[in-house]
């Protein structure tokens, strides 16, 4: 087989593997729509369809009074169709770009509003998934599909996933632009970049520390100045659209007062600042991991070649789920880390997708077992026969520290977090400190100075070659 034979068929091969990767996602991503976590309640999206309509209107989302009267008006309109209209409602405190990217859904009513996002989150899930895939997609990729699977699909049972959907965030929408975004920018695709860069953009704390990771790892500084001009462009037309004297001062209201930004938040939050919030030791720590982290990130993404290709934005994507104020839904990044840990080794993978499977309160054995008629009241049979009483078991914690559940669920991730952070980064140093990767730090290159073994098909065509040649002399 010639060499074009060889690269067609490992091309073909590659497609393949992604389309499985793609009927996983969507296998997952009816799991999760058919969960009873995702009984849409819609209590963020509302964020979304009002102030669109604001936007379209030319009026200021930012105007708490003027969005909690627009609401009033819409449930008046559709009193018996959404209930989540019927409660209160906090500042927009997303960037004014965010209306560009969301102002098509103000062009409907309401109703048809909430149902086209709602759609349009259950489709982004599983092709966000793929768009990374095809970002990752390598040589460990094609020597471990089986791992790149798991990591698939341990990513998307995470429920941060189904949450976004309960709830209308706009997670979905900005993780499928980061993925997008950083395809482009390996890629080099100017205007991909630009438009999907400043979409992801309207959830900074989210997206901004990946996307400078690979910027600066890629030394993609033209797509990079090109994405933020885009992004002070696409937020300056915003603001021109619903221009009045006393936007800028209601705009800053209402990010600084926004509940996300709150001094209390890190004691709700996932990631560092929770542990810190909780604990002095962490809270003296992170004076030194948080920095250690961004040092790590920045190191990684500009000496390439002494690293596998993707170790930056890996550990950006970590650093960002730790030492960020972000939600639980803010999860949805979780997965480019996995799918990351397979592209780097899959020896540091496996154990890491294994651990990502119990900070989950609902695990995926459970979601399965939930999907099968019956199955869970037989488990459940099962523990009371062995004397496993697991309602009186619950009341018993919940009676001791009624919050238990939930920090426990807060501390399992954020936990997760820094010790997937802390074993990557150990990891690459040991495996790399000696001997980098070599082909300017390609993530499957193997360590210079190890020689790669020839396949037995290819040394026996070479013997036949010399073979042929010395007959013929």
């Amino acid at each position: 087989m010639d060499t074009n034979s060889s690269s067609a068929a490992h091309g073909g091969t590659a497609r393949l593997f992604t389309l499985w990767c793609l009927a996983a996602a969507l296998f997952v991503a009816a799991l999760n729509v058919s969960s009873p976590r995702t009984q849409v309640n819609f209590s963020d999206g509302r964020f979304f369809c009002l102030a669109a309509q604001l936007f379209l209107a030319g009026e200021s989302p930012y105007d708490r009074e003027r969005l909690r009267a627009r609401q009033r008006e819409v449930a008046q309109q559709y009193p018996y169709s959404t209930a989540e209209l019927q409660g209160d409602i906090d500042r927009y405190a997303y960037p004014p770009a965010s209306l560009l990217v969301f102002a098509p859904l103000g062009l409907l009513d309401y109703p048809s509003a909430r149902q086209l996002f709602s759609l349009l989150n259950v489709l982004l899930m599983p092709i966000a998934a793929w768009v990374l895939v095809l970002f990752f997609d390598g040589a460990n990729f094609a020597r471990h599909r089986s791992l790149a699977l798991a990591a698939v699909i341990v990513g998307l049972l995470h429920s941060s996933f189904p949450v976004t959907l309960l709830i209308g965030q706009s997670d979905m929408v900005v993780f499928f632009a980061l993925a997008l975004t950083l395809l482009a920018l390996r890629r080099r695709s100017l205007l991909l970049a630009a438009v999907c860069g400043a979409a992801a953009l309207i959830k900074p704390q989210l997206t901004l520390l990946p996307i400078l990771a690979v910027i600066v790892r890629e030394r993609a500084w033209r797509e990079g100045l090109i994405l933020l001009g885009a992004g002070v462009l696409s937020n300056l037309l915003a603001l021109l659209v619903i221009y009045h004297p006393g936007l800028p001062r209601e705009t800053l209201d209402a990010v600084i007062y926004n509940r996300a930004m709150a001094f209390n938040h890190p004691a709700a939050g996932y990631g560092g600042l929770f542990l810190a919030a909780r604990s002095p030791v962490f809270a003296a720590a992170n004076l030194l991991l948080i920095p250690a982290g961004v040092a790590a990130v920045l190191l990684a993404a500009w000496k390439r070649d002494h690293f596998p290709q993707h170790t930056a934005l890996v550990a950006a994507s970590l650093l960002t789920l730790y030492a960020l104020p972000l939600h639980h839904y803010d999860f949805v990044l979780l997965l480019a880390a996995l799918l990351g840990f397979v592209a780097i080794d899959a020896r540091l993978a496996l154990p890491l997708i294994l651990l990502a499977l119990p900070i989950e309160r609902e695990s995926f054995a459970q979601l399965l077992l939930a999907r099968v008629p019956g199955a869970l009241s037989v488990t459940y049979q099962i523990g009371a026969a062995l004397g496993i009483d697991r309602e009186s078991i619950t009341q018993s914690m919940l009676a001791r520290n009624p919050a238990w559940p939930w920090l426990a669920h807060q501390i399992l991730h954020a936990t997760y977090v820094l010790l997937a952070f802390v074993a990557m980064q150990a990891y690459v140093f040991l495996r790399y400190s000696q001997v980098p990767p070599s082909a300017a730090g390609s993530p499957t290159a193997s360590p210079a100075g190890v020689v790669r073994t020839e396949s037995p098909w290819a040394a026996q065509r070479s013997a036949k070659a010399r073979g042929s040649a010395q007959a013929s002399e």
